[in-house]
């Protein structure tokens, strides 16, 4: 991804932060045509956002995939793993339609997103995925 692009959708999503904030605040409806303005903001910037969590999550599992190839002995289950990954993504992809995928995208992510064991937080934590769970989503 060109950074450029990456510097945009890195600037919506702390935007996006932003607005959460923004609406969560005690205040937040006090002025109504700001609170429908920054809601609208926040409908527009979700599903992107979303999908933008989804693939830097995807560039994630990718790294780590390459580093076990990198090792001999884990090359085999890497590839295989890497293999299994895509094609339940791919097929789950290909299981609406793009409007569809725009209005749901987070929805379906924090579906079958990893587990995250507890007391752990932030987004270099690693969890288990569950691609059958994937697979069955697209059923």
């Amino acid at each position: 991804m060109k950074s450029i692009l990456r510097d945009k959708l890195d600037s919506l999503a702390v935007r996006l932060e932003e607005l959460n904030r923004l609406l969560a605040a005690e205040d937040a409806t006090r002025n109504l045509d700001q609170f429908r303005k920054l809601s609208r903001e926040h409908a527009e910037l979700t599903g992107l956002v979303g999908l933008y969590d989804r693939y830097r999550q995807a560039e994630r599992d990718a790294r780590e995939a390459k580093d076990l190839a990198a090792d001999a002995a884990m090359k085999g289950y890497a590839e295989d793993e890497l293999k299994n990954a895509r094609a339940a993504m791919e097929k789950l992809a290909k299981a609406y339609t793009p409007k569809q995928l725009a209005v749901e995208a987070y929805g379906l992510y924090e579906k079958f997103r990893p587990e995250i064991p507890g007391g752990m937080k932030g987004w270099g934590v690693k969890g288990e995925l569950d691609l059958d769970y994937i697979r069955a989503l697209a059923e």
